[in-house]
């Protein structure tokens, strides 16, 4: 059994990026083993893949189809080898050095975490607030579906403030209800233990939806303030018609399934 096995999935994804977001991580430990899964990109996409990322650590796999962001890591982690410890991440991601180790550690030194979740930071150096309360419709639609000039108001600052834990702030270590999917350190044993991510999500909430069933299966979800990755985030919702939708179908799988509020 090697320590750290690694998901990352691919969709005409820049190479140049996830090479980055490669070697970020290849430097921190030797005893990992990466898959990179392509959900079926354009044509050639995939062979220019594997002459790119050629090394006795990276296997690279094709799904056949875009199943979706829940369904590529999935699909990846059946390639995977037996491992301690299970590292989801967007193609997107550079790990600040050191902080993959300490993540690591703080795992085994706390062996009932059973997903722990880095400071994540724009590429300017402040932070992403991606620590989450559970959400309501309200909470989705300030944050993902208001105009710019009114989210600066005193009212809906407040509530995305308390939505995205800032009252309790991003210097500390301490569990929480949520996390985003771009960088999830998994337990190997809790991923198994609830069969991966509901694939029923194509992109979007995913990520909040296996956090509710970890908890559930007794798993604690743990933020650590001393690792750090940068993250070059795109809203591609924000941006994208299609994306958009997807928001949308999955906010109402979401809320189906664990129960509505407004507020």
């Amino acid at each position: 059994m090697i320590e750290l096995t690694v998901t990352i999935v691919t969709y005409n994804t820049d190479l140049d990026v996830l090479q980055n977001a490669i070697n970020s991580i290849l430097g921190e430990t030797e005893d990992l083993f990466i898959v990179v899964a392509d959900n079926n990109s354009d044509k050639g996409y995939y062979s220019k893949l594997i002459k790119q990322l050629r090394h006795n650590k990276i296997k690279v796999v094709r799904t056949e189809l875009n199943g979706g962001y829940g369904y590529g890591h999935n699909y990846a982690e059946s390639y995977c080898v037996h491992s301690k410890y299970h590292l989801i991440m967007n193609a997107d991601i550079v790990v600040h050095e050191g902080s993959l180790n300490k993540m690591l550690d703080y795992m085994k030194n706390n062996n009932d975490i059973a997903i722990l979740f880095p400071k994540v930071l724009n590429p300017d150096g402040s932070i992403q607030f991606l620590n989450k309360r559970e959400p309501t419709l309200i909470d989705v639609a300030l944050r993902r579906m208001i105009p710019n000039f009114l989210s600066k108001s005193k009212i809906i600052k407040r509530r995305m403030a308390y939505y995205e834990m800032r009252d309790i702030g991003y210097e500390s270590n301490y569990d929480l209800p949520l996390v985003s999917g771009c960088f999830m350190l998994f337990d190997r044993n809790f991923f198994k233990k609830v069969q991966g991510f509901d694939e029923s999500f194509f992109m979007y909430f995913e990520d909040f939806d296996i956090c509710k069933r970890v908890s559930e299966a007794g798993g604690r979800i743990s933020y650590i303030y001393s690792a750090s990755i940068t993250h070059f985030w795109e809203r591609g919702s924000s941006k994208n018609v299609n994306l958009f939708l997807s928001l949308i179908r999955s906010m109402v799988l979401y809320f189906n399934k664990w129960g509505w509020r407004l507020w």
